[in-house]
């Protein structure tokens, strides 16, 4: 429970500063690109550095890692609750992004580590994953009432109580398994692993701008296409490997990440649309948006901790993994038929518990296979890449949904009779999104217009969702959900004498 308040630690600010972003920008008079800084500086730090933060957790201990990045977090959080410029919240917020990159994966490592029994790991990762996928719906009441009642500042102030509890229960109820002992730091691993992903994030950040065939960002694909080749390939090579190579020869742990990267991309748009539509369209609060999605993370709840974590001991992964994501590929669906008359109970309650509930059952297995059978000094490493695989899947969800959903949009408006070119231009960078703010008739078109442009984006992201379940289907192969026993780390055997 511990380790899953610091994943909800992290979830609960980056969730509650979205739902805070216009009066943020009309506090602190921020451009629209600077409010894309606010979250993309945050987002290149936290996926650029997590391989780092899962190496110096199997280095350091997992448990120093939680109690720095917990207190850095929180340091950066009133630095920027305190800001009265965009430079210092931004500055404020990539600092954040750090500090999160050092205590996300060896809170994953944490678990995986201490429950290696199949039984009780069951258990503890259908925590991990309820609170890591229902938390940032959950986040949305706890941001939407800070926004409500007291300010945006406070989202970023509440991260110091809840850092000094985090902190306390970290100090008094963890403990770690053994680390590494024999020689350190792959330096060369991190410098191509993290480079990596660092462009590939970077790149797919650009193309809200740039567009998906702008020179710039494809060199910054082919970069980060040939550095973590690169690394996998340093991975098999180097004494002292970020991730042993026995890892990497796991046919099950492989599919793991790569159903997990395409899942963080097909599942991203859940949220952002239910918000969206809640809000523009049918004209919610803050805080009745919050308590309209709380569902969802009733689902996920449920799908991770009464589904998953009770079967995962007894059946084989792919058994739970391949129907969750179908579930939540048909919970998806729904939403597509989303209109401003729809009703709640009818539609848009059904697509969001159906899709919850497919999430927590198919995580639970992907987090554990992720980080089964590794050795403890090795499950930092691990955790790191299964992180990183899903956060970068996660950046490519959200340009794929921002490119479509603005393209889908003005594509319609460009229908519209008697419509000149302005309007759809400025739904094609996304900056007219909200029919509230525009006269009645223009806003009519523009309701239809929105609810085609999420049906279209919601349609990419059940193709993605269903390819992931085929993913998993072909590359995670084993029958029988024992855990393999963890090998010897290579460098523990050369220790030997």
């Amino acid at each position: 429970m511990v380790v899953g308040l610091v994943q909800l630690f992290v979830l609960l600010d980056a969730t509650s500063l979205r739902m805070a972003a216009p009066t943020i920008m009309a506090d602190l008079h921020l451009r629209a690109d600077d409010l894309d800084g606010l979250f993309a500086g945050y987002g290149l730090a936290f996926g650029g550095l997590l391989l780092l933060g899962g190496h110096l957790a199997d280095l350091v201990g997992r448990k120093r890692m939680l109690i720095i990045g917990l207190a850095g977090f929180a340091v950066a959080g009133v630095v920027g609750g305190l800001a009265f410029t965009s430079g210092m919240l931004l500055s404020a917020r990539a600092l954040q992004g750090v500090f999160a990159a050092l205590l996300s994966p060896a809170a994953l490592a944490l678990v995986a580590a201490n429950f290696p029994e199949p039984k009780a790991r069951g258990r503890a990762f259908g925590i991990y994953a309820a609170i890591a996928v229902g938390g940032s719906t959950a986040s949305l009441l706890v941001g939407g009432w800070l926004v409500e009642f007291l300010s945006w500042r406070w989202c970023l102030f509440i991260d110091v109580p809840l850092a000094l509890i985090a902190v306390l229960g970290v100090a008094t109820v963890v403990h770690d398994r053994p680390l590494r002992t024999g020689p350190r730091f792959d330096a060369p691993g991190l410098l191509l692993g993290s480079g990596g992903i660092a462009a590939l994030v970077y790149g797919f950040q650009q193309t809200g701008s740039r567009g998906w065939v702008d020179l710039l960002v494809l060199a910054l694909f082919a970069l980060g296409v040939a550095l973590l080749s690169a690394f996998f390939w340093w991975q098999t090579r180097a004494g002292t490997p970020l991730l042993p190579p026995y890892a990497l020869r796991d046919g099950d742990r492989v599919g793991s990440f790569v159903t997990l990267f395409l899942t963080g991309a097909g599942t991203l748009t859940l949220l952002p649309t239910l918000t969206a539509y809640l809000e523009n369209v049918r004209g919610y609060s803050p805080m009745g948006t919050a308590l309209a999605i709380l569902p969802t993370a009733v689902a996920v709840v449920i799908g991770a901790t009464q589904v998953s974590a009770r079967l995962l001991h007894r059946i084989a992964p792919r058994t739970l993994i391949v129907p969750g994501l179908l579930l939540t590929a048909l919970g998806l669906a729904l939403l597509t038929f989303l209109t401003p008359d729809s009703q709640y109970a009818a539609l848009v309650l059904p697509g969001m518990v159906l899709a919850g509930l497919g999430l927590g059952t198919a995580l639970t297995p992907l987090l554990s296979l992720a980080t089964a059978g590794l050795a403890a000094p090795d499950a930092g490493g691990g955790a790191a890449v299964a992180g990183a695989a899903n956060q970068v899947g996660g950046v490519l969800g959200a340009a794929l949904f921002g490119s479509v959903l603005s393209s889908a949009i003005a594509a319609r408006m460009e229908r519209v009779p008697g419509l000149g070119p302005n309007f759809a231009e400025a739904a094609r960078s996304g900056r007219l999104l909200n029919p509230r703010g525009v006269p009645p008739q223009l806003a009519e078109y523009l309701t239809d217009a929105t609810l085609g442009g999420y049906a279209t984006a919601l349609w990419w992201s059940i193709g993605i969702t269903l390819l992931a379940g085929l993913a998993a289907a072909l590359l995670i192969r084993s029958a029988a959900p024992a855990l393999p026993a963890p090998p010897p780390p290579a460098y523990a055997q050369r220790a030997t004498p």
